[in-house]
């Protein structure tokens, strides 16, 4: 799953985001350490103003031993 946003404006009492993600990671070794890179692709359902309707994230993430 990735960043999903389900969002209820109790003010107007209607929602305001309906965001939908998948998110896919995985780790590699590469110069000797190992990495996460990883890639999410998202949908908002809901078509209010400022909203956007597709939404796409990638990222990489340096994976440290724990110390003992």
């Amino acid at each position: 799953m990735g960043n999903s946003a389900l969002v209820y404006d109790t003010e107007r009492s209607r929602w305001s985001s309906l965001l939908v993600s998948v998110n896919y990671g995985f780790v590699v070794g590469w110069a000797g350490q190992k990495w996460r890179p990883n890639f999410e692709v998202g949908y908002d359902f809901k078509d209010d103003p400022g909203n956007q309707e597709w939404v796409l994230r990638a990222g990489v993430a340096l994976l440290v031993p724990a110390a003992r």
